[in-house]
Order: C-alpha cells, then sequence, then structure tokens
C-alpha cells in the first residue's frame, strides 16, 4: 500500500489545535506514527520535479534535502542528529511544537499594532512566480501578518 497512510481515529473529538494552544500533559496526539505519517504524506505529495527545477537543483539534490530536514527527523528512529538519543521521535516534535509556538507567540507579541508588519514565519514572496498554468508554489502565495493569522484572517 505505498503512498497510503494509516488512519487511527481518536477516542473522542478534538478540535484543531492552534499555534497558541497549551497541549496537555495528558494525552497528545503527536505520537511516533503521527509523525511518520506526516514524513510519508509530505514524501508522497511534494513536488520534488517541480520545486528543484523552480530552484535550479537536481530532484536528487531536493531529496537529500528533504530527507536530511524534513522525512528523517519525522520518522527514523535512528537519526538523532538534533536530538537526545533517549528522546523518542514523539518527544522531539512535541518539544519543536512547543518551541515554535512560544516563538509564534512572541511573533505576535512582537507584531501586535502593527498592520503591515509581515510575518516571519514564511519567507517573502518570490520575484519570479510559477509560470502560468502551473500550480503555484508556496512563494506565490500571499504572506499574511502574524496579526491576521492570530485573529484567524483568511489569506488574501
Amino acid at each position: 500500500m505505498a503512498g497510503k497512510i494509516k488512519k487511527t481515529i481518536s477516542k473522542t473529538a478534538q478540535a484543531p489545535l492552534s499555534p497558541t494552544d497549551r497541549v496537555e500533559d495528558t494525552y497528545s496526539p503527536y505520537t511516533d506514527q503521527f509523525f511518520a505519517d506526516m514524513a510519508t504524506k509530505i514524501a508522497v505529495t511534494f513536488p520534488y520535479e517541480e520545486f528543484a527545477a523552480y530552484h535550479g537543483c537536481s530532484p536528487s539534490h531536493l531529496a537529500g534535502a528533504m530527507s536530511a530536514l524534513v522525512l528523517a527527523p519525522l520518522s527514523d528512529p535512528t537519526f538523532t542528529q538534533h536530538r537526545d538519543r533517549n528522546m523518542s521521535i514523539a518527544q522531539y516534535g512535541q518539544h519543536m511544537i512547543t518551541t515554535w509556538s512560544a516563538h509564534f507567540e512572541q511573533v505576535l507579541l512582537t507584531t501586535s499594532g502593527k498592520a503591515n508588519k509581515r510575518s516571519r514565519l514564511r519567507p517573502s514572496a518570490s520575484t519570479a512566480p510559477s509560470p502560468p498554468g502551473s500550480p503555484p508554489l508556496s512563494s506565490d502565495v500571499p504572506l499574511q501578518s502574524a496579526k491576521d493569522v492570530a485573529e484567524g484572517k483568511p489569506t488574501s
């Protein structure tokens, strides 16, 4: 079943977490399987050839970068370059989510009241958009300010 992601259902319905929600110690959806499934979904759906062509590199170079920065940290328990060897993928993922949430809160505090401030959570839009008729790359998607994200405003 290549490309299929194992679907697990929680016994209790959970509302989606926002970046500033605190995750309770009693339950976490962030299991090793959660992160392995995330890595599989990313690997199967990512537009490798389009992205590589857009950035002037080979798909194999992109695959190496993707494996090192995204796939291995999410799914390979033997890949411990940036975490304590005794820490599971789920613990590492939870730690990174908590670290990012704290950063996001700080960005919100820093940018509150500054409507024109761009979010630093995503890179600036590229000056070269995707070719006509091709799906947009993330650099073609309009950015939102951190304040707009916090207020739940839709992307313009």
